[in-house]
C-alpha cells in the first residue's frame, strides 16, 4: 500500500510539473486575445494554480521520497531476516561449497540494490512512464496533430535502445560475476594479510593473493570499459531520437499558424511541451538497465532463500539413549561431493560414550564422513544412525542439539567472551559459564582480561591465539554439553603449552561422550576404543592399535612415517624429546 502510494504521488508530482505549461497557456490565451478585454479573475486563478502546482510538486516529491524510503527499508529488513532465518535451517554443507565472498555479495551489496530500487528508482521510473503520456496528452488537448508529430520520435529512439540493449541481459549476468570475484579475492586477501606481508617480496600487490586481488580488479575495469564503448553508440542515438521532438512539433506548428489553424500561444505551448519529452525517456532506459541489475539480484537471493532444507522423515523413531551417549552407526554410506565420490560404502560403529579416531592419509573422507554425522550433507546412500535412528529422521533442531564440533581453527564472533561461550546455550548463568571455562582450562585467561568475561574478543576472536580460541571453543562445547562430540584436529595449530592445556580440557570434555576425532597424528589416538583406518573414501580397517599394527599394512605404514617425521632434527642439532612411539620402542 504505501509502495503504491509512492508510486501515486510520483506520478502526480510529474503532473504538477505540467499545469504550469498550461496556466501560462490559458494566461497568454487571455492576454493575447484582442478581441476582448482579458478578464482578470480568470488570470489571476490560473496563477494561483501555476503556483499551488509548483508547491505541490515539491510536496509530492518529497512525500513520495519518504514513503518510498520507508518502503524500501522495511524490505531491506525482511529480505535480510529472511535470509538470516533460512541459513538457520540449512545444511552447513550449503556454505561449505561456496566462497565467503560469493555469500557475503548476496547479504549486503545485492540486498542494498533491491533497497535503492524500491526507496529511489521504482517511483522515479513509473513517474518517468507517466509523464511522457501526460505530456503527450496535455498537447492532444491544446492540438491533436502536434501529439501526433511529436511520436515522430518513436523510430529513432527505438532503433537507438535495440542498438544499447543488445546483449545487455549476460553483460548483468557477467557484471556480477566479476563483483562476487573481487569480493572473494578481496576476503581472501584481507583474511590472508600476514601471509601476503610476509612472501611478498617482489612486485609488491601485483603477486600471490594481492596480484589476484589486482588481476580481478582490472579485469573489471577492462569488461566495464568494453561495456561502454558497445553501449556509448546505442545510447547517443537513443538520447538524440528522444530528445528532438521539438524538430518534428515545430515545422508542424509553424505550417498550421501559418494557415490559420494555430494560435500562438498554442504553438508555443506545445513546443515547449514536446522538449518535456526527452528526459523522461532517457530516464526510462536507464532505469530499464537498473532493473536488470535487480533482477539478476533477485534471482541470487531467491538462490540462498529457495535452497532445499534437509528433509525429515516423519516416519522415523527417536533415537535410544544408552547412558549418557549414543552409538552412532555408518551403514554402507556412499557420498558424492562435487561430481565426484568422496565415500564409497563406509562402514563403522562408534560405540557409545567411547572415543573413535579417523585416521588415513589427506583426501581419504575423514571429514567429510564427520561432517556427515552433523548433516552437512545428506548421504546419497545408505545411512547413518544416532541411537539406532536414521539422522535424516531426527528433526534439525534436535539432531544440532545432540551433536558438538570442535575444528582446527575454531571461530570467534566479535562479541564478548561470554556471548561466544553462550552460544550453544544462552540462558547459562555466570556461575555455569565460569565451571565451564574452568574444565576448559580458560577461566584464568579471561579472568584476567580487562572486563573478564565481558570483554570483547575482537574480530575473528584477534585478541586470543589459536590455542586459546581453541580452548574457548571446548568451553563452549563444554557448556553446549551435546552427547556426540565431533573433533577435527583441535590441536592442529596449538603450541606445546596450549596443545597439553588442550588435552587436559578434551580430556574433561569427551568423559561419558560419544566422541569421533579426525586425527593426523596418530599417537594423540593411539589409546581410542576404536581406530578407523580410511582410504580412497573407503575403510580399509577398524580396531585397536595393537591390532591394526598387526593386520593393517597402511595404518603400520602411516605410523611408522609418523615416527620418522617426529624424529626429524634440524642438522647439526641433537634433541632429548622423543615421540610416543620411540619412547615405546
Amino acid at each position: 500500500m504505501a509502495l503504491s502510494a509512492a508510486c501515486g504521488l510520483s506520478v502526480a508530482a510529474a503532473l504538477c510539473g505540467l499545469v504550469p505549461f498550461w496556466g501560462v497557456y490559458e494566461i497568454l490565451q487571455a492576454t493575447t486575445d484582442g478581441d476582448s478585454p482579458a478578464d482578470p479573475h480568470a488570470v489571476l486563478g490560473w496563477a494561483a494554480a501555476v503556483a499551488a502546482a509548483l508547491i505541490g510538486r515539491h510536496l509530492c516529491a518529497a512525500l513520495s521520497t519518504g514513503l518510498a524510503h520507508r518502503v524500501g527499508f522495511d524490505i531491506l529488513h525482511a529480505v535480510r531476516a529472511a535470509l538470516i532465518a533460512k541459513t538457520q535451517r540449512l545444511p552447513l554443507g550449503f556454505f561449505l561449497d561456496r566462497p565467503v565472498g560469493r555469500l557475503s555479495h548476496v547479504f549486503q551489496e545485492q540486498v542494498e540494490i533491491l533497497e535503492l530500487f524500491f526507496s529511489h528508482q521504482l517511483p522515479d521510473m513509473v513517474a518517468a512512464l507517466a509523464a511522457p503520456l501526460l505530456c503527450l496528452t496535455v498537447m492532444a488537448l491544446i492540438d491533436w496533430r502536434l501529439a501526433v508529430a511529436a511520436l515522430g520520435i518513436l523510430p529513432l529512439a527505438w532503433a537507438g535502445n535495440a542498438w544499447m540493449m543488445r546483449g545487455h541481459g549476460p553483460r548483468i549476468g557477467a557484471y556480477f560475476g566479476l563483483i562476487r570475484t573481487i569480493n572473494a579475492e578481496a576476503v581472501q586477501f584481507i583474511q590472508g594479510m600476514e601471509l601476503v606481508r610476509s612472501f611478498t617480496v617482489r612486485g609488491g600487490a601485483g603477486s600471490g593473493l594481492g596480484g589476484r586481488l589486482v588481476d580481478a580488479i582490472e579485469a573489471f575495469r577492462r569488461f566495464a570499459l568494453e561495456w561502454q564503448t558497445r553501449w556509448l553508440p546505442g545510447w547517443s542515438l537513443y538520447a538524440v531520437g528522444a530528445g528532438t521532438a521539438p524538430l518534428f512539433v515545430a515545422p508542424l506548428g509553424l505550417w498550421l499558424h501559418g494557415r490559420g489553424e494555430l494560435e500562438a500561444p498554442a504553438f508555443l505551448a506545445a513546443l515547449l511541451l514536446s522538449g518535456l519529452l526527452g528526459p523522461p525517456l532517457q530516464k526510462v532506459t536507464i532505469y530499464g538497465e537498473l532493473y536488470q541489475r535487480v533482477r539478476k539480484a533477485e534471482e541470487a537471493i531467491a538462490a540462498i532463500l529457495d535452497a532445499p532444507e534437509p528433509p525429515v522423515s516423519v516416519t522415523g523413531s527417536e533415537p535410544v539413549r544408552e547412558g549418557r551417549a549414543f552409538a552412532v552407526a555408518f551403514d554402507a554410506v556412499s557420498f558424492d561431493h562435487g561430481g565426484k565420490p568422496a565415500l564409497r560404502e563406509v562402514s563403522f560403529t562408534a560405540p557409545a560414550g567411547g572415543i573413535t579416531a579417523l585416521v588415513g592419509p589427506s583426501g581419504a573422507g575423514k571429514s567429510t564422513a564427520a561432517h556427515l554425522v552433523g548433516r552437512f550433507w545428506d548421504v546419497g546412500e545408505g545411512a547413518i544412525r544416532i541411537g539406532g535412528a536414521d539422522i535424516r529422521t531426527i528433526p534439525p533442531e534436535r539432531l544440532k542439539a545432540m551433536v558438538s564440533f570442535v575444528f582446527q581453527d575454531s571461530t570467534l564472533f566479535n562479541g564478548s567472551v561470554l556471548d561466544n561461550l553462550r552460544m550453544g546455550r544462552p540462558d547459562a548463568d555466570r556461575e555455569t559459564v565460569a565451571a565451564a571455562a574452568r574444565a576448559a582450562r580458560c577461566h584464568d585467561l579471561i579472568a584476567a582480561l580487562p572486563e573478564g568475561y565481558d570483554t570483547p574478543v575482537g574480530e575473528g576472536g584477534a585478541r586470543f591465539s589459536g590455542g586459546e580460541r581453541q580452548r574457548i571453543a571446548i568451553a563452549r562445547a563444554i557448556l553446549k554439553d551435546a552427547p556426540i562430540l565431533i573433533l577435527d584436529e583441535p590441536t592442529a595449530f596449538a603450541d606445546a603449552e596450549n596443545e597439553a592445556l588442550i588435552q587436559e580440557a578434551l580430556s574433561g570434555l569427551m568423559a561419558g561422550r560419544t566422541a569421533i576425532v579426525i586425527a593426523h597424528r596418530l599417537d594423540s589416538v593411539r589409546h581410542a576404543d576404536r581406530i578407523v583406518v580410511m582410504e580412497d573414501g573407503r575403510v580399509a580397517a577398524a580396531g585397536r592399535h595393537d591390532d591394526l599394527m598387526a593386520a593393517c599394512p597402511l595404518y603400520r605404514d602411516l605410523t611408522d612415517r609418523q615416527a620418522e617425521v617426529l624424529r626429524w632434527r634440524l642438522p647439526g642439532t641433537q634433541s632429548d624429546v622423543r615421540s610416543g612411539f620411540e619412547q615405546e620402542a
